[in-house]
C-alpha cells in the first residue's frame, strides 16, 4: 500500500468516526423530542 492510500485511508477511518458520533448525538436528540412529544400529548387532550 502506497502511502497516499494510508493517508486515505486514515481519513476514511476518522470521518467514519466523526459520522458515528455524530448519529450518536443525533439519537439522543431524537430520544430527548419523543419523550417531550409524549409530555405535550399527554398535556392536550
Amino acid at each position: 500500500m502506497t502511502m497516499w492510500e494510508n493517508d486515505s485511508e486514515d481519513r476514511l477511518v476518522e470521518n467514519l468516526g466523526q459520522h458515528l458520533q455524530d448519529n450518536l448525538i443525533l439519537e439522543e436528540q431524537i430520544e430527548k423530542y419523543k419523550k417531550e412529544l409524549k409530555l405535550t400529548k399527554a398535556v392536550i387532550p
